[in-house]
């Protein structure tokens, strides 16, 4: 018998860290090879030689009225990963999207296409763009210069 949510709903299986059955169907775990990838870097955990990751960082496929929209991926096809871990890879993209030179915000997986497959998506802050207000709605952090003699 399987349990049920409140809603009434079966619970689904958890996926394990790594599930290789979801990873052929995954458009983020097909990008490497079909996209442009920007930058490539591995996170390692401190004084081990296993246990490292791989992650990408990519443009994303629809812009949405954005002139800079690019996120960040786990290569391997996980749902969640160690905060430790998340925060380097943040931190990674966090200056690739510095480098840009716009104001810009870096989201949660709040609204994800992709729920199953880690990554994180940023983004200028065009608040013409199509997801403005989806953007406005969404757990981020923003990131805006102040130029001086302004």
């Amino acid at each position: 018998m399987s349990k049920t949510r409140s809603s009434g709903k079966p619970r689904r299986p958890r996926k394990s860290f790594l599930d290789p059955e979801s990873s052929g169907q995954c458009p983020l775990c097909n990008i490497v090879g079909n996209e442009k990838v920007e930058q490539r870097f591995r996170v390692a955990n401190a004084g081990r030689r296993n246990g490292s990751l791989d992650f990408f960082i990519v443009a994303t496929k629809n812009k949405k009225g954005h002139d800079h929209r690019y996120m960040v991926v786990l290569k391997n096809h996980a749902r969640t990963i160690s905060e430790n871990k998340e925060e380097e890879a943040i931190g990674r993209f966090f200056r690739f999207m510095k480098n840009l030179g716009v104001d810009f915000a870096i989201m949660e997986s709040t609204h994800a296409t992709i729920a199953d497959h880690w990554h994180r998506v940023g983004t200028d802050l065009n608040p013409n763009a199509d997801d403005a207000k989806q953007i406005m709605d969404t757990d981020r952090f923003e990131v805006r210069f102040l130029r001086g003699g302004s």
